[in-house]
């Protein structure tokens, strides 16, 4: 009658363990919560904190989950940290709410690495519930990212330009707001032969996509008009010693260049140390933002650069967005980063808008096709396979008192981002 007495117990005790591991499982206590990543960027926002599924699209008062994924470690922890900051100068503008909807934004870090930014794209579709993702930072990235969100049936808003390839994936779900690589550099091919006067270039750049990709836009134009490339050199990521590049380099009536932020100002600086005095020729100024342009040196001043936005663009909403983003950060937003940043969040902020906050994939798919948007860059609007129309501006590295800038010198107008077909 004991023994019968013991088993007894032990068979209450155990189902009473089975039923508060299912009531924790059922809570979502059966493992520490997933962390939110937060970049050691300044945020005068709201917590970016991960909330329970709040079923957004079918209520008009729960809040529109945006997931950023931007590259906060890895090969150019700048680019991601820039493009925070140019988001949260914008949604300090419209006090983080569409529409009378609150806004909450959920980060991750991409790390520049594919098989990482798909990783975290999966965590903010199927754990967070996002509306929208914005991003991500890198090309390597979008590739495995841009096809997932369109199966997934998430809008997508890109950061930056894209490849050819990688825009494709993400036909009629992903909008790239600075175009494709080689469509975002065309017109400095077009310039470098008609205004600037030159008739030969040598050309080197990173051996990567964008670096390929930056050079040859700009290499179309230029052949096109009937220029001709005599050279075309290319470094790894990473190089510090430009050295063996320099010392082949063969003469031409200019030199076309495009490195990464952190390589570009090492292999202008060489360049002048090295003697050379052949004009220079930033394929886009992506490559090239403010806070690193002293790092040229004055040698470099009168550098021409192509680009797709600019500080001293004349115009109500750029000085705005300057304004702000001075008072935010005490520092002018000299990089394609800031206000890639800043406009994606606008065009999704626009879309919702139109859709009277219906933030359903098709509702708002269709809204991005057509939106037509004053942005601090320009008027930008897209073409049916998601590509920006916009203007695109020729610069000229310039200096002011202690400050190093891009002054624009020239502009074609409502241009697509792309390499014309014709």
């Amino acid at each position: 009658m004991r023994l019968v007495k013991k088993w007894v117990l032990l068979l209450a005790i155990a189902a009473v363990s089975l039923a508060l591991i299912s009531a924790c499982a059922a809570s979502g206590g059966g493992g520490a919560a997933a962390p939110t990543s937060q970049p050691p960027t300044p945020s005068a926002g709201p917590s970016a904190a991960a909330k329970p599924a709040s079923g957004s699209q079918s209520s008009s008062t729960a809040p529109i989950k945006v997931g950023m994924l931007l590259a906060l470690t890895g090969p150019s922890p700048f680019t991601g940290q820039a493009t925070q900051m140019g988001a949260e100068t914008y949604l300090d503008e419209i006090g983080w709410t569409i529409n009378g909807r609150k806004l909450e934004i959920i980060i991750e870090d991409e790390a520049g690495d594919a098989a990482v930014a798909l990783a975290k794209a999966k965590k903010l579709v199927e754990s967070d519930k996002v509306d929208v993702v914005l991003g991500p930072t890198f090309d390597t990235s979008a590739g495995s990212v841009l096809p997932y969100l369109k199966t997934a049936k998430i809008p997508n808003v890109v950061f930056s330009s894209r490849s050819d390839q990688t825009m494709a994936s993400g036909k009629g779900n992903s909008w790239v707001p600075a175009g494709l690589e080689k469509g975002a550099t065309y017109y400095g091919g077009v310039y470098a032969y008609d205004k600037a006067g030159f008739r030969t270039i040598t050309v080197i750049h990173d051996d990567y996509s964008a670096g390929e990709d930056y050079t040859q836009g700009f290499i179309n134009a230029f052949e096109k008009k009937g220029g001709k490339m005599i050279q075309r050199q290319r470094s790894p990521l990473g190089t510090m010693d430009y050295a063996p590049y320099l010392s082949s380099m063969q003469k031409a009536d200019a030199v076309v260049f495009w490195f990464v932020p952190d390589e570009g100002p090492r292999f202008v600086s060489q360049y002048a140390t090295y003697g050379l005095k052949m004009p220079l020729f930033m394929a886009s100024t992506i490559g090239g933002p403010e806070p690193m342009l002293k790092d040229f040196g004055d040698a470099a001043l009168g550098t021409l650069g192509v680009a797709l936005e600019n500080t001293e663009i004349d115009s109500p909403a750029n000085k705005k967005f300057v304004d702000e983003f001075r008072k935010k950060y005490h520092q002018y937003p000299g990089d394609h980063e800031y206000y890639q940043g800043y406009i994606a969040m606008q065009l999704y902020a626009e879309a919702v808008k139109a859709t009277q906050g219906d933030t359903s994939v098709a509702a708002i798919n269709s809204a991005m096709a057509k939106l037509k948007v004053n942005t601090p860059a320009g008027v930008i609007s897209f073409t049916p396979d998601g590509v920006a129309v916009g203007d695109q501006y020729i610069v000229k590295l310039s200096k002011s008192g202690d400050r190093y800038y891009w002054a624009p010198i020239e502009t074609y107008s409502q241009v697509v981002y792309n390499v014309p077909q014709d």
